[in-house]
């Protein structure tokens, strides 16, 4: 600035003009001084707007997401639970693994199976599902399986259901075999289990419909709200662990543990951590069964806005600035052009004056020459009156 500055009162030749210098610094000043004031509240406050916006825009995704999940959520419980009190699961009292060949608890158990296998086809997500009588410790799968607890492939959400008190819940995602038609075991699957546990108001025995969604195709879903280059989703419980997520491969782990220790008590929010040479946004709700959903962004992603923002208030404020420069300068010739007809003048009358007062200020200029205009008259005046006084004598 401080050179373009020096250019310009050389281009302007003001060198010998320090009035007209004075006024171009004047309005340079004026013009700029509230320019720079103005990029920096202007950056400052649009850089935290703007943050501040990017920051709800996420949250607001994030709150998609987890409306889309718990209504999607919240539709198969409601039909669970119209399963469990269907009239088939009452047929099943008193069925177990020593009397299932009996005609009428063979054909109970087979309307069972259909009924299980239908509500499993409803649905791509739903991996299997199966009813479990409590009182007889018997399983009825939708993979036309039909055995004792003991002998049946999947009992770890067993452990769940008796120390839940009995109350319909999600618990985290768990590793079972995968059954094929038949009961044979064909791998290794990670599901999502709901347990609904049967009402002793409705049904005389006490058991649960146990529900498995395929996790990776879960979280699918949750990629098709929110696409994986969009963001990394996750879903985790209260204890920091992973439930699923929308990323099939996250090379950065996540730190549960850290998160949930940072969110306490609050709904809702974003956290910043630094993690393996990268630094994260993590943007957080917490829903009403404590699961807690996460959205993680690269902190850059936030910078960079804060970068564009700054480079754009850069050349805005250059722009005006340059702007201002070229305004500075019309106006200070306007203001001294009177000055400078009066130099003219003075300059064309007597042109000595102009070595004889070099460098002066051109006010201090004008000035001089005033004064000595004034000696001159007075002089004169004197002359003449002198003069005349030796004249009117000499008649005399």
């Amino acid at each position: 600035m401080k050179k373009l500055l020096g250019f310009l009162l050389k281009l302007l030749k003001v060198n010998n003009r320090p009035v007209f210098a004075f006024l171009l610094m004047t309005y340079i000043s004026m013009a700029i001084f509230p320019i720079i004031i103005f990029g920096i509240i202007s950056h400052r406050s649009l850089k935290v707007n703007i943050e501040e916006q990017t920051i709800r825009a996420n949250i607001e995704r994030l709150e998609q997401v987890k409306a889309s999940i718990e209504t999607f959520l919240n539709s198969l419980e409601e039909k669970i639970f119209d399963l469990s009190i269907d009239n088939m699961v009452q047929k099943m009292k008193g069925i177990n693994d020593g009397n299932n060949t009996n005609v009428n608890n063979i054909l109970s158990i087979l309307d069972l199976k259909t009924k299980l296998n239908n509500f499993s086809l409803a649905n791509k997500l739903i991996e299997s599902v199966y009813f479990y009588n409590r009182e007889e410790n018997f399983v009825v799968s939708n993979r036309g399986v039909s055995v004792s607890l003991s002998n049946f492939s999947d009992k770890s959400w067993y452990e769940q259901y008796i120390f839940g008190n009995e109350k319909p819940r999600w618990i985290d995602t768990r590793s079972k075999i995968v059954e094929s038609d038949g009961g044979t075991e064909s791998g290794v699957i990670d599901v999502l289990t709901f347990i609904m546990p049967l009402s002793p108001y409705i049904v005389s025995f006490r058991g649960a419909i146990i529900l498995n969604l395929n996790e990776r195709r879960f979280s699918n879903l949750i990629a098709e709200i929110i696409p994986r280059e969009k963001g990394e989703v996750f879903m985790l419980n209260r204890e920091g662990k992973v439930i699923t997520n929308n990323c099939v491969d996250f090379k950065t782990p996540l730190p549960g543990n850290r998160i949930v220790e940072e969110i306490k008590g609050a709904d809702s929010g974003y956290l910043f951590f630094s993690e393996e040479k990268s630094k994260f946004l993590y943007y957080y709700i917490v829903s009403s069964n404590n699961w807690i959903y996460i959205l993680r962004n690269p902190s850059n992603n936030l910078l960079n806005i804060s970068k564009k923002i700054g480079m754009l208030t850069i050349y805005l404020s250059f722009s005006l600035a340059i702007a201002s420069l070229f305004v500075s300068v019309y106006f200070s010739k306007r203001v001294y052009s009177p000055i400078s007809n009066v130099l003219f003048t003075i300059k064309s009358l007597n042109p000595a004056k102009e070595n004889k007062h070099k460098g002066k200020n051109e006010l201090e200029m004008i000035r001089r020459t005033i004064s000595e205009l004034y000696e001159k008259e007075s002089k004169l005046k004197n002359f003449l009156d002198t003069s005349k006084q030796e004249i009117k004598e000499s008649y005399l």
